[in-house]
């Protein structure tokens, strides 16, 4: 019986530190990169790559990633790809772009960097709120009243983007191989 009651003295401190570290751990992964869990919790949702080959000014960009998005977070019906392109000229080393199929638009996401995370190179991490975004052809506040030539036909998509102070380069190319 004394044997028993010392193991015990001696496993819940044990426990108490494992609980803590676990416990600190959850917390610290959610304030940094919360993102990840975001979609257990309703608040985002994860969406799979699409197979396709991605040209940048003309020239093949084997990082760069297309994934379909069906549904907004809040489980409305859509027909939008989300592009990501690798860049080492911004902070978040990337570039996201939102393609509207079904309303023959494209742009920026109206959402902050930290909105969009890409894990093992093939899932994309998108936090609510980070799949609306604003049209390059919006009048508004946030548009840049630009027409991108947004050409949608049977496995290509192709369009212009706005001047030098927000892109490095000027026209983006997808193929499709399958339909999508």
């Amino acid at each position: 019986m004394r044997g028993m009651l010392k193991k015990t003295l001696i496993s819940i401190p044990i426990f108490i530190l494992v609980a803590t570290i676990v416990v600190f751990f959850s917390f610290e992964v959610f304030r940094t990169d919360g993102l990840l869990f975001k979609p257990l919790f309703g608040m985002g949702q994860v969406l799979r790559a699409v197979k396709c080959r991605i040209y940048v000014d003309e020239v093949f960009a084997p990082k760069a990633k297309m994934f379909k998005m069906d549904r907004l977070v809040d489980g409305s019906s859509v027909d939008m790809l989300i592009l990501w392109l690798p860049t080492d000229k911004k902070p978040y080393l990337r570039d996201i772009l939102i393609i509207d199929r079904k309303n023959n638009t494209v742009g920026l996401p109206n959402s902050d960097d930290a909105s969009y995370g890409l894990y093992l190179n093939c899932y994309l991490f998108q936090a609510r709120g980070a799949d609306w975004f604003v049209p390059f052809s919006d009048r508004g506040e946030k548009g840049w009243c630009f027409n991108p030539r947004l050409k949608i036909g049977k496995g290509v998509i192709s369009f212009s983007l706005p001047g030098e102070e927000l892109f490095s380069y000027r026209t983006i190319r997808i193929e499709f191989s399958a339909k999508v």
